[in-house]
Order: C-alpha cells, then sequence, then structure tokens
C-alpha cells in the first residue's frame, strides 16, 4: 500500500512506514470486545437479541464544509415500512451520527451497508456481511477517483437501485454465511496486521525522537 500512501499524501515512497493501522488494534483484543458489546448493550437494550443493520454511507462533496449525503437516495421511511411490514419502526432505527464510535458498532454488526467508506477494512477484518449501494458509481469515480477498480476490489455485491437494496438486506439477514468476506481481500489489504500496530508506531516514533530511525 506504500506507493499508495505516498501519492496521497504527497510524499516520497522512502518516507512512508509501514506500521499497520492503530485503530484495528482493537479488533484483535478479545477483552475491549467484551466490555465494548456489553457497554452498547446497556446503552441500548433494544439491540439484544436483534439483528443490526449499520448503515454508513461516504460523504459527497469536496470536504468537510461541503459534505453532505443524499437521503432522498435513501428515504429511511420507505427502507423501513419494506423491512418491516405493518410494525412500528420507532424503536428500530437510532441515529448515531457523533454518538458512537463506528467501529465500536462494528462488533454488534450483522450487515454492513455502506458504498465507498473506508469502514469496509475494519469490517472485513471481522467478517461482516456488506452491501455495497453505489447509485452514484460513474460520478464518483469522475469526482473522486479511487486507487483500484471498484467493482473487482470490494467484499461484497455492489446494488446500483433501491429496491434491490433493499431485497439483497433482507436475504444477507437470513443466510449471512452466503456473504463472508472473501479471504483474498484479507490477505491483500490486512493480511499483515496482528494487533500489535500501535506498538510498531509508537517504536517509530521514539527511535525517531532518538535519532535511530
Amino acid at each position: 500500500m506504500a506507493p499508495f500512501y505516498s501519492e496521497a499524501f504527497g510524499m516520497h515512497i522512502n518516507n512512508i512506514r509501514q506500521t499497520g493501522i492503530p485503530r484495528t488494534d482493537v479488533f484483535f483484543d478479545e477483552d475491549y470486545r467484551k466490555e465494548t458489546v456489553a457497554a452498547l448493550y446497556e446503552r441500548y437494550p433494544q439491540w439484544k437479541d436483534k439483528k443490526i443493520v449499520l448503515f454508513a454511507p461516504t460523504f459527497r462533496g469536496s470536504g468537510n464544509k461541503t459534505a453532505f449525503y443524499p437521503m432522498e437516495r435513501f428515504p429511511i421511511d420507505l427502507v423501513m415500512n419494506s423491512m418491516y411490514r405493518e410494525c412500528d419502526f420507532s424503536d428500530r432505527l437510532f441515529d448515531l451520527t457523533g454518538k458512537e464510535n463506528i467501529n465500536d458498532l462494528l462488533f454488534i454488526t450483522d450487515l454492513l451497508v455502506t458504498d465507498y467508506s473506508s469502514s469496509i477494512f475494519e469490517a472485513a477484518l471481522i467478517d461482516i456481511p456488506m452491501i455495497f449501494y453505489a447509485f452514484d458509481l460513474e460520478e464518483y469515480l469522475r469526482e473522486r477517483d479511487l486507487y483500484f477498480d471498484f467493482a473487482e476490489f470490494v467484499p461484497g455485491e455492489i446494488v446500483e437501485d433501491l429496491q434491490t437494496l433493499i431485497s439483497r438486506m433482507k436475504e444477507v439477514l437470513i443466510s449471512p454465511a452466503k456473504t463472508s468476506v472473501d479471504d483474498s481481500f484479507r490477505q491483500f489489504f490486512l493480511g499483515l496486521l496482528d494487533g500489535n500496530s500501535t506498538r510498531r508506531t509508537t517504536d517509530l516514533i521514539y527511535d525517531m525522537l532518538d535519532g535511530t530511525d
């Protein structure tokens, strides 16, 4: 991945050090997982013993000042009514924007619905089924581009319309085993992660401060 980081940050490749991603260490820490799950269920007891769908798309726009998501492409009332016919879904729907760490939420997620978000890497580490709702793929690629061929790269099915998304969400929740993450994706992008990325990163910082690296 070093060439991509080199290009993204405008740095010479020799200045890119491969230490791993510290935020992924929690996925190798069983005690942290248990404590996080228990804390989430304590705050949201409605979630216990339920199937959890996490809708986590990335923003559109050129930066945080213009960031937006076209919610008309994901009309929540229609989605919920299609998923739970003739049910009151007021206690099934939670807007957690700015309230919870997305990586913590992944520990209890049964299905991740996203598009171009980097959350797919953390989700892949713990084998969460994913659906990619990419209704604007061509436009997104024209405006922002990606380092890989999206269709060949993502560890899950790509859908471009809402009805297909709803249908596939239902199917995945019934049979999640059929949509497990391809191991080749994990090996290519995440194969060297081992829960020690924070240690390697801090060791590198201390070595640089000491002038030994």
